[in-house]
């Protein structure tokens, strides 16, 4: 049977709590008998005289007076209800028999049962919230954290709406003159001026861009992330997994290939939900049931967006290592390699496994200590004692809100992967340094010098830091301030051209395995040592600075394709006026634009499209 979403003039009925026994269920009916079908049943109070948004106790009776149970009755007039017609919500005892002897009363007395999300589908068709709107109801139902739900409270409040409403009008405004300028085709006037057509044109694919680029975050917070816990056997995938979610859920043994299937569980790291799953070991099968653990394991690891390989530093080679990297490695993929069981051998090193970059002797002589000194567990602690790093953390977090003026002229060309698609961090903790801006996929560090770095005190020190950085691995480029200012376009082909001398010959990476020094994670998961550094790299790998509760995120893959879609229609408006074709045809595109757009909210709209929404949606809203 199709979805039906014409039949306006029914009241309909439904359970609007869980099914199954609790304390209360609620059963909701919406449509213009609503409140006239209650009276019926309902003795205690005329419902038809009450005062909307009021309470009232009393029983419901059956056709023979017999009474089904005690009540409260909420009363709703419409229009200012949910539905935007007459609502009215039962709320009875949780048994089962009672909520279905009551709402078979109800349709007896003339309700039909409502099909799945009608509710929120007559709200939408009645105009109390449009299309996207109602979308966020079913997310934020569904949210299972902070963060799904702030995303889907945000949409739901028009957030999203206004934003696209506000580009739909501006470009309304400009295709109401220029289909001005059709009717007067044969005069030959201009009403819509070409460059403030492209300026606007230009300015909203800028919107959209950042809209279409936060999709792939909002879908993290919305679906949650599908990590891989991946590695040899015994090498303590399973101990980690205990380890991240502080509790006993995998068996542990030193027996190898004890974990023969997949155990899943959900760990939520500031909001984000990470969906973990503990492999079975990766080795030659020695029976079929182990065999069939493998291939389970290399078809979990081939769906998920985040790897984690972990390998014991004393049992596992280098060669071994990076053979296993070679098969798990996805296009497309983020890779953290935890080296486990560090107090075995606590100076492994990163080096040994994906190449050497420069000694720190090498460039400060013998005895100089450096950051990579300071610890042989590498990773955070290489760079500072817990204390340390807090205190850098809260002051990369002041930096990055007080920016100076080169920084914030600076940033806005190098953010969201404009420059070579690489992704620059600000004020990025690096050894006991906080540089300005850092690609950790290159290795590259920008830092901007003011005045107060001519000095020769200081010009010595940045030297000197300059040189620790390097012998990390890294590549140091400095701007003074008034080249920012005064010429910004070298600077950015300064950046491009060490961007892409990185990516052809960095001796500090390798090829194909999508691995960095930077996603590098020395842990000892038995005695949980680094795991809450392992968590944040999770968080980075997923979220990092890209999060900003100021700004519009896209969760829903519709919204995604019509955003899409839109872009590419005012990329057609543009090639047409640096073309010169004729004004019906820009006309025609920028109607293309302003329909996919209006496919979001719901100005333009089919039976199929709300069919295929609110069908999705749970029955009784």
């Amino acid at each position: 049977m199709a979805y039906n979403t014409h039949n306006l003039s029914d009241t309909i009925v439904a359970l609007a709590t869980p099914q199954g026994v609790g304390a209360i269920g609620v059963i909701r009916l919406s449509g213009p008998k609503a409140i006239s079908i209650v009276d019926d049943v309902f003795p205690a109070k005329k419902l038809s005289e009450a005062a909307t948004h009021t309470v009232h106790f009393g029983t419901i009776r059956n056709e023979e007076g017999k009474i089904l149970d005690e009540v409260l009755a909420t009363l709703f007039v419409g229009p200012k209800s949910y539905t935007g017609e007459n609502v009215v919500e039962v709320s009875c005892h949780g048994s089962d028999y009672i909520i279905q002897e009551i709402i078979r009363l109800f349709i007896r007395q003339g309700a039909r049962l409502a099909q799945a999300g009608e509710f929120t589908m007559r709200a939408f068709l009645n105009g109390r919230m449009d299309l996207s709107q109602a979308e966020a109801v079913a997310d934020l139902i569904a949210s299972a954290s902070a963060s799904s739900h702030d995303l889907a409270m945000q949409q739901m409040r028009g957030g999203f709406s206004n934003e696209i409403a506000a580009l739909r009008q501006q470009l309304v405004d400009f295709a109401s003159l220029i289909e001005l300028e059709l009717d007067f085709g044969e005069e030959d006037v201009e009403f819509a001026n070409r460059d403030d057509l492209r300026k606007l044109v230009e300015e909203i694919q800028r919107v959209l861009r950042q809209l279409i680029q936060s999709f792939q975050l909002g879908n993290v917070i919305k679906q949650g992330v599908s990590t891989v816990i991946a590695g040899r056997p015994n090498a303590g995938k399973s101990t980690l997994l205990n380890a991240l979610l502080n509790e006993e859920r995998a068996i542990v043994s030193d027996i190898a290939g004890t974990t023969r299937d997949t155990i899943e569980e959900v760990l939520n790291i500031k909001g984000i939900q990470y969906r973990l799953i503990d492999t079975a070991g990766i080795r030659e099968a020695e029976d079929t049931i182990e065999a069939i653990g493998v291939e389970k394991t290399m078809e979990k690891v081939r769906q998920s967006s985040l790897l984690v390989y972990v390998f014991d530093v004393i049992e596992t080679s280098p060669e071994e290592v990076r053979s296993d990297l070679s098969k798990l490695v996805q296009e497309g993929m983020h890779v953290l390699v935890v080296a486990n069981k560090m107090d075995l051998n606590p100076y492994t090193k990163f080096e040994q496994y994906f190449g050497s970059s420069p000694s720190p002797s090498s460039k400060r002589g013998e005895n100089s200590t450096v950051a990579s000194d300071v610890s042989p567990l590498g990773g955070k602690w290489e760079t500072a004692d817990g204390k340390t790093y807090s205190l850098l953390k809260e002051r990369a977090r002041e930096l990055r809100n007080n920016p100076t003026l080169a920084e914030a002229e600076l940033w806005p060309h190098i953010r969201k992967r404009q420059i070579e698609n690489c992704e620059f961090r600000r004020q990025h903790i690096i050894g006991h340094f906080i540089p300005d801006f850092v690609c950790l996929d290159h290795k590259l560090i920008l830092e901007i010098d003011g005045g107060y770095h001519q000095s020769p005190e200081v010009k010595l020190k940045d030297e000197e830091r300059t040189q620790i950085l390097e012998s990390m691995g890294y590549q140091v480029l400095r701007f003074k301030n008034e080249a920012i200012f005064e010429d910004l376009d070298s600077v950015l082909n300064q950046i491009r051209a060490a961007l892409t001398q990185q990516a052809t010959d960095s001796p500090s990476r390798e090829k194909g395995l999508g691995v960095e020094r930077d996603n590098w994670v020395p842990i000892i998961a038995k005695e949980g040592m680094n795991v809450p550094h392992l968590k944040e790299k999770l968080y980075e790998a997923v979220v990092a600075e890209k999060v900003n509760t100021d700004s519009t995120i896209v969760s829903n893959a519709r919204h995604y394709e019509a955003l899409e879609k839109s872009f590419e229609a005012l990329d057609a408006v543009l090639h047409g006026m640096s073309s010169g074709i004729t004004s019906d045809f820009i006309a025609m595109d920028i109607r293309r634009a302003l329909y996919h757009l209006g496919e979001i909210t719901g100005e333009i709209s089919t039976d199929e499209l709300l069919g295929n929404i609110f069908g999705k949606f749970c029955i009784g809203k």
